[in-house]
């Protein structure tokens, strides 16, 4: 059953943060399982990557939408976009550097490319992938953090016609693109319709639209736990379909755009969340040092682990492979805490542009009364 939805961008979306540490923990599952040489043959590791990653790429085009205000200059959006995610990223860099050369990976001209987020432009695995094997997304963040402020007033003029339309082409872009990747095949197929940033980029427009949506007129969405599990059923199978088959774009994204919805609407209108639960917020709080650092500490558990003891992965059976898998979770998280509090939280606040006063609205234009005038204020 489908409920409607009263838009308000007033409203805090604490779930959102719960839908983060969610899509966060999913990745480092897929990484953690790529460690421990777990899945089967043919599974396909690169589509079920890309497609957990664009959830990452949509709640981003989404948050960024739904706090949006006309009067916000780009100089300062792109301040506020550097002081949240460079800090905190030049250290995990640095400790990325320091777990390669410890378990004798090697560094390369790829890690200075990434150092300043250039990486991802490059189509060479060892480059877009180098220093750690998540940092690519942030190198298309940070061309997506340019675009931005370009995108948005033109996204925001359109109307509802006009954003069903958007919405119809993106996904059908995303199609093109991932038809072009498989007929490229190769590194550079693959570079394309996973790596390359304008293409990417069609994720973050896909949660930008749906946002400018949301705050014009109600939405049908699904209950929440019908959108997680939806969510979650579709990241795990579609590692199981074959990299030679055709995959729609929309396979995986539109299962991870109805969770988001849903845990949208959720906060919208005050119904439960597991998303919104106290533990869970404050562990999307910390996601995004949890995602910079987990595959570093992962490298350098199995590093310090199998030089102590006779740990071997290939040998390991279920439950010390459950034992393994939740000390290394447990361990990204004490060290995303760290991250968070030490670098992320105080240099965020100390680099953040002033907040401007924004102008003061009358009584009848600060209480919009139809969902359609919400545009025009936020």
């Amino acid at each position: 059953m489908t409920r409607p939805v009263t838009p308000s961008p007033m409203t805090r979306m604490d779930s959102l943060s719960g839908v983060r540490f969610f899509a966060a923990t999913l990745v480092a599952v897929l990484h953690a399982g790529l460690l421990f040489d777990v899945y089967p043959d043919g599974y396909s590791l690169v589509r079920q990557s890309g497609e957990g990653i664009a959830a990452f790429f949509l709640l981003s085009g989404f948050v960024m939408a739904w706090s949006f205000r006309p009067q916000d200059r780009p100089r300062d959006f792109w301040q506020r976009r550097l002081a949240k995610i460079y800090p905190a990223y030049i250290l995990a860099w640095v400790l990325a550097v320091g777990a390669n050369l410890l378990t004798d990976r090697g560094i390369g001209g790829g890690d200075a490319l990434s150092l300043v987020l250039l990486q991802s432009w490059v189509p060479v695995s060892d480059v877009y992938f180098a220093t750690s094997g998540v940092f690519w997304s942030l190198s298309v963040e940070a061309f997506f953090y340019l675009l931005f402020p370009f995108i948005i007033r033109p996204l925001a003029r359109l109307s509802e016609r006009g954003r069903m339309v958007c919405i119809g082409a993106v996904l059908m872009a995303g199609v093109c693109t991932t038809t072009a990747g498989q007929l490229i095949g190769g590194e550079a197929g693959t570079w394309f319709h996973l790596v390359f940033p304008p293409v990417r980029a069609l994720d973050f427009v896909l949660g930008i639209l749906l946002a400018l949506q949301l705050r014009h007129r109600l939405i049908p969405v699904p209950p929440l736990p019908v959108a997680a599990a939806l969510a979650l059923v579709s990241f795990a199978g579609i590692g199981f379909v074959p990299e030679s088959a055709f995959v729609p774009f929309s396979i995986c994204l539109v299962p991870m755009a109805y969770l988001l919805l849903a845990a949208a609407s959720a906060d919208l209108t005050g119904r439960p969340s597991l998303f919104r639960h106290p533990v869970i917020a404050q562990l999307g709080v910390w996601s995004y040092s949890l995602y910079l650092v987990h595959m570093t500490v992962m490298i350098v558990y199995i590093a310090v682990v199998s030089t102590t003891t006779s740990f071997d992965t290939s040998t390991l059976g279920w439950m010390g492979r459950l034992l393994h898998l939740g000390l290394m979770f447990t361990l990204s998280i004490g060290v995303s805490v760290i991250l968070y509090y030490t670098v992320e939280k105080p240099l965020n606040a100390r680099l953040r542009p002033r907040r401007r006063a924004l102008p003061v609205l009358p009584p009848e234009a600060a209480q919009p009364t139809h969902p359609q005038n919400l545009n025009r204020h936020h």
